[in-house]
């Protein structure tokens, strides 16, 4: 199914490179809070909901940046 795909875009003339740099210019124009979206949707669509919010805390650390002066 991949090479139909590939074989499809490559008589039409799109690169690996367009494909990519139009998702980039695609997820630069949404908001973070669009993105955080997306994000959790595809994680729903490949773990299922979870009701128990827990699991994704487990993973989460804040890092603060250091200032230069």
């Amino acid at each position: 199914m991949h090479q139909e795909l590939i074989a499809k875009l490559a008589a039409r003339g799109i690169t690996l490179d367009d494909l990519k740099r139009t998702d980039k210019d695609f997820w630069h124009s949404k908001t973070p809070e669009e993105r955080l979206l997306a994000a959790e949707l595809m994680r729903r669509i490949k773990y299922g909901y979870v009701s128990n919010k827990l699991c994704m805390m487990r993973v989460l650390e804040v890092v603060t940046q250091a200032q230069d002066d």
